[in-house]
């Protein structure tokens, strides 16, 4: 599962590197058609939806990986907690849409809002807006 992350970590990179360069393509509204703009818009968020797809299942990954080495029968209490926790967090973050699933992934990876809205799309101060209500709705599945 480490493994798994650390790789996703630089796809997520990737990621973001291409879809800023298909924002910067759609925001050239002189030397770009309308059509090549919108498409490398659509282009942009094809890619932000693989990744967190991926993002997702890492997750999942993590989690099955806990739930295994915690059927070993070597675990504490600390794990089976985290194993509880993990579980929840995933089944609150697939309840999410995906703007705010990527919105949590992307903080999760301790990126800063700068880095978040760039990959977004959107004003740091969106994303930090946008981050809020997310938590908040995270909150409210957690904690109903």
């Amino acid at each position: 599962a480490d493994k798994v992350e650390r790789d996703l970590l630089v796809e997520r990179a990737e990621a973001n590197r291409r879809i800023a360069e298909l924002r910067e393509l759609a925001a050239n509204k002189e030397s770009v058609a309308v059509k090549d703009r919108l498409d490398a818009l659509r282009e942009a968020g094809k890619v932000e939806d693989e990744i967190t797809a991926k993002e997702i299942k890492a997750a999942k990954l993590r989690l099955q990986a806990k739930q295994a080495e915690n059927a070993l029968g070597l675990s504490t209490k600390a794990d089976l907690d985290e194993e509880a926790q993990l579980k929840a967090l995933y089944k609150a973050i697939h309840k999410l849409n995906d703007i705010d699933k990527a919105l949590i992934f992307l903080y999760l990876e301790d990126k800063p809002y700068k880095e978040i809205s760039e990959a977004l799309g959107i004003t740091s101060v969106n994303a930090r807006v946008k981050m809020n209500r997310a938590k908040e709705k995270l909150k409210n599945i957690l904690n109903p």
